[in-house]
C-alpha cells in the first residue's frame, strides 16, 4: 500500500460509514413505507456500490457508482424541480432521498478526489445499469416504473413507437453519458 494509499484509509473509512448510514435510513423508510421496490432504483444501488468501493479502496467499484451517482442527481434534481412537492414536502423518504441523492454525490466526489477515478469505470457502470433494470424486471411492480424498464416516460411518449425502442434508446443514451462522463472526469481525477 502506498503512502498516499494509507493517509486515505480513515477518510475514505468514514465516507463509507456516512454512505451506509444514508443508504440506512432511506432503506429504513421504504421498508417501513411498504415500498422496497424502491431500493432497486440504480441510484440506491450505485450509491452501495460506491460505498463497498470506499470501504475496500476499490477504485472501479468506486467509479462506477460514483458515475452513476453523479447522472442520478442531474436527473433527481429534475424531477424535483419539475414537481415542486419535493422542494416543499417534509415526508420522511424525501429526506431520506435528498440525503442520498446530495450526501452520496458529496461523499462520491471527496472519494474519487481521494483515490482516483478508474479509466474503466464506466465499463461496470453500464453493467450496473444492466443488472438494476434487470431487477426491477423481476422483482418490482410494473406500475412504479423502477428505472424505467416497464412504460415509456411521459416526455417520451411522442418520441418513441414502442417501449423496446425507448428502453435501447434509453440504454444507449446511458452508456454514452457514462463514457462521456467517465472521459471528462477521468481529466480532473486520475488515479
Amino acid at each position: 500500500m502506498s503512502a498516499g494509499l494509507g493517509a486515505a484509509r480513515p477518510v475514505t473509512l468514514m465516507l463509507s460509514g456516512v454512505l451506509f448510514l444514508i443508504l440506512g435510513l432511506h432503506g429504513r423508510q421504504h421498508l417501513r413505507a411498504g415500498t422496497p421496490d424502491h431500493l432497486l432504483w440504480v441510484c440506491y444501488v450505485a450509491n452501495a456500490v460506491m460505498g463497498v468501493g470506499l470501504l475496500l479502496h476499490h477504485r472501479l467499484a468506486l467509479g462506477a457508482g460514483f458515475l452513476w451517482v453523479c447522472i442520478g442527481l442531474v436527473l433527481w434534481l429534475g424531477n424535483a424541480v419539475g414537481q415542486f412537492r419535493y422542494l416543499t414536502a417534509s415526508e420522511p423518504d424525501v429526506v431520506t432521498s435528498s440525503a442520498m441523492h446530495v450526501g452520496g454525490s458529496a461523499c462520491g466526489l471527496l472519494g474519487v478526489i481521494r483515490l482516483g477515478l478508474d479509466a474503466h469505470a464506466w465499463i461496470p457502470a453500464v453493467a450496473l445499469l444492466l443488472a438494476c433494470q434487470l431487477a426491477a424486471r423481476l422483482f418490482t411492480d410494473s406500475a412504479l416504473n423502477v428505472n424505467a424498464v416497464f412504460q415509456i416516460r411521459p416526455a417520451g411518449l411522442r418520441l418513441f413507437p414502442s417501449m423496446w425502442s425507448y428502453w435501447l434508446a434509453c440504454t444507449v443514451i446511458s452508456v454514452f453519458a457514462l463514457l462521456l462522463l467517465n472521459r471528462g472526469l477521468g481529466c480532473l481525477f486520475a488515479g
